[in-house]
């Protein structure tokens, strides 16, 4: 006795994206699929990655409501705990496959998941966090920070990592004469230069690293220059990632190779030169 697989009806989506005949498809699909669900483009999602900008809307604001919830509940634990879960399973790790899988990093309602996550973490420190003090708590661990990052500046190196390293399976999946381009891959190229004052790509384009730390250099740089602004009205300030042996912001790059550009043709005067470094 032979059994064939059935299909679950119940779990079928349909998605029809123009109103012209909707009614006479929908009519169609029912006779063969009665129990077959019909969606809206705000629900139209695959593996729970949104695949329309309503759709981006419609998960991002089932996301606050979740990142709310848990935040309001870290507050009943015990403060180290609290920090623990938020760095290490609330914050980033709940959001990296949606940032990662969907372009969605123009939308402004990851401005309001950034803001639970500080709201979350000024009440597990007990204390309320100025702009500055903000960013430095954002950076990367290795540049002085604790970690917590803003999905705001996270988005756009974790998408352009991810499409660049799924690049040639998609080449794989698609007929050759399809000329397959990404637009959004474009777009957030085009902001990750402007943010992070470059003018190519990262050599290293399938690692989100790549993408990700000169951001967080620029980002680490304009902290430490709050933190001597009474330094900048009087010298001409350059912050170098020396406290936490991290990379070079692209003015301390062209600072270094300006310095170096100058005391090379001064060599024969080198002992009359005074350099002073504070550390």
């Amino acid at each position: 006795m032979f059994t064939c697989l059935s299909v679950n009806q119940s779990k079928c989506e349909l998605f029809i994206p123009s109103d012209i005949h909707k009614d006479e498809i929908t009519r169609v699909f029912r006779e063969v699929a009665p129990n077959i669900k019909i969606i809206g483009e705000e629900e139209l999602s695959l593996l729970g990655s949104p695949l329309t900008a309503l759709a981006s809307n419609s998960i991002l604001a089932a996301k606050i409501n979740t990142y709310q919830l848990l935040s309001d509940r870290l507050l009943n634990i015990q403060r180290h705990t609290a920090l623990f879960l938020l760095r290490n399973c609330l914050a980033i790790p709940m959001m990296t496959y949606l940032i990662r899988s969907a372009p969605i990093f123009e939308n402004i309602l990851l401005k309001k998941l950034d803001e639970i996550l500080k709201s979350s973490l000024e009440h597990i420190l007990n204390a309320s966090l100025e702009v500055e003090n903000w960013v430095q708590a954002t950076l990367p661990v290795s540049l002085g920070g604790i970690g917590i990052r803003q999905l705001s500046s996270l988005a756009v190196p974790a998408y352009c990592s991810s499409v660049y390293s799924t690049k040639d399976l998609v080449s794989q999946i698609f007929d050759p004469s399809i000329n397959f381009t990404d637009r959004h891959l474009e777009k957030a190229e085009e902001i990750w230069k402007s943010i992070a004052n470059v003018t190519d790509v990262p050599l290293n384009k399938q690692h989100q690293k790549s993408w990700d730390i000169p951001i967080a250099m620029k980002e680490a740089a304009v902290d430490k220059r709050n933190d001597y602004r009474t330094v900048c009205n009087s010298y001409h300030f350059i912050a170098f990632a020396v406290d936490c042996l991290g990379g070079w912001s692209q003015e301390a790059k062209a600072f270094g190779s300006e310095l170096a550009r100058r005391l090379k043709y001064c060599s024969a005067f080198l002992e009359q030169i005074h350099l002073y470094v504070v550390v």
